[in-house]
């Protein structure tokens, strides 16, 4: 079982209904005569962003399960999804001489995803060699005491200076105490 992996499972639901949502709900693009490769470009962001969506459905349950592969899953098909979603707004701009909300929501949508996939590939490097350590968790360092030797400072097993410690070692003619 994969921690890292685990962490993963509720963002690639979150993504995976997102993307149907947006796939089937929105009416993405409409056949404005704009040509064949105008209608191509729909085709292929409508297709990519389903299928992506039920991938990433597959993915949250091989990742909720603690396998390792649904990291590296998900890092494909965030990257192939967000490339297309971007290369297919850029298309449309060029196509439409313009930008609307739907463009905007489409290529934030799509670097998010770009993003993601950069993350998760990384993501899996490192839970390679490490598989049960959580994001972020770094180990604790001990610090063992500063072992102090002065000629004023009483020795272990003595009783304090009456003056105290800061005042004992005031009366120190030389250099202050070495670390040892």
């Amino acid at each position: 079982m994969n921690r890292h992996a685990k962490d993963n499972a509720g963002f690639s639901l979150t993504a995976g209904l997102i993307l149907l949502a947006f796939g089937f709900y929105f009416g993405i693009g409409s056949y404005i005569d704009h040509g064949p490769f105008y209608v191509f470009l729909i085709h292929l962001f409508r297709w990519t962003v389903r299928l992506s969506g039920f991938a990433f459905l597959v993915i949250a349950g091989i990742s909720w399960m603690g396998h390792r592969v649904g990291l590296l899953l998900d890092a494909i098909v965030s990257a192939l999804c967000g490339g297309v979603m971007v290369g297919c707004v850029i298309g449309w701009m060029f196509f439409e001489r313009g930008l609307d909300l739907i463009n905007v929501v489409s290529v934030l949508l799509g670097l998010m995803l770009l993003r993601s996939g950069y993350t998760n590939l990384l993501v899996f490097r490192e839970s390679a060699s490490d598989p049960g350590r959580p994001r972020g968790a770094f180990p604790t360092i001990v610090q063992q005491p500063l072992n102090i030797s002065s000629t004023v400072l009483p020795k272990e097993g003595e009783p304090p200076p009456p003056e105290g410690y800061l005042a004992a070692l005031a009366k120190e003619k030389d250099d202050p105490p070495n670390s040892r």
